[in-house]
């Protein structure tokens, strides 16, 4: 097993292996011992760090993601909620950059036989809206009887849900997070406070003239 001190090294060597195995052979063609090969590892240690070719690719996109988590949490003052809606805006750019890439690695993850590292993978976007949904609530942009943790996951499935269709090669990224954009838009106009609701509607009207647009 690789010692302690050097795990951070080998997670970022795998990391940087596996992304250059699915750019030139595709994610079919990443497998563990590839991998381990790649990175200049022994095979066990892919699996000591990551424990599946799933939990690899899952860590591909949040390190993908990640910049963008920083930065809302980053901003000081502002709302929330818009924020978090920001996202959706945010991801779609960073996804259409390099689209290929991301849909076949999330198919990949949606489809995967690890069925425990796809749905901890889940739980961890849904968490992140939970969090946000209650963060707003605590800045009085949410109404108190809202449940932040019900609503917050229906946001977080409705996301996965239209993440599944454009993995699925059913809309682009942009186009995804914009039908999400609309979807969230209207079910929060619905348990935001009076003096949220102004920019919420803002939110709402700008995302249904872009889906127009792109229509």
């Amino acid at each position: 097993m690789s010692s302690p001190t050097n795990q951070p090294d080998n997670r970022q060597r795998i990391a940087h292996a596996a992304e250059r195995i699915i750019r030139e052979h595709g994610v079919g063609g990443l497998t563990m011992r590839r991998l381990a090969d790649a990175a200049n590892v022994a095979l066990k240690t892919p699996y000591n760090l990551y424990g599946s070719k799933t939990a690899v690719l899952i860590a591909l996109l949040e390190t993908a993601t990640a910049p963008l988590i920083a930065d809302l949490d980053g901003e000081e003052g502002g709302s929330m909620l818009l924020k978090l809606i920001d996202i959706l805006h945010k991801t779609g750019e960073t996804f259409a950059a390099d689209e290929s890439y991301f849909r076949d690695i999330f198919w990949e993850v949606m489809t995967s036989d690890h069925p425990e590292a796809r749905a901890a993978a889940h739980g961890r976007i849904t968490q992140l809206v939970i969090l946000r949904v209650a963060m707003a609530k605590e800045a009085g942009e949410v109404q108190a009887a809202i449940n932040s943790e019900t609503f917050g996951g229906q946001l977080g499935l409705n996301l996965l849900a239209t993440m599944g269709s454009w993995a699925g090669g059913h809309l682009g990224i942009v186009e995804a997070m914009n039908h999400t954009r609309v979807v969230w838009a209207s079910l929060i106009r619905d348990v935001v406070t009076p003096s949220a609701s102004v920019v919420i509607d803002e939110v709402l009207t700008d995302a249904q003239m872009t889906l127009s647009e792109r229509g």
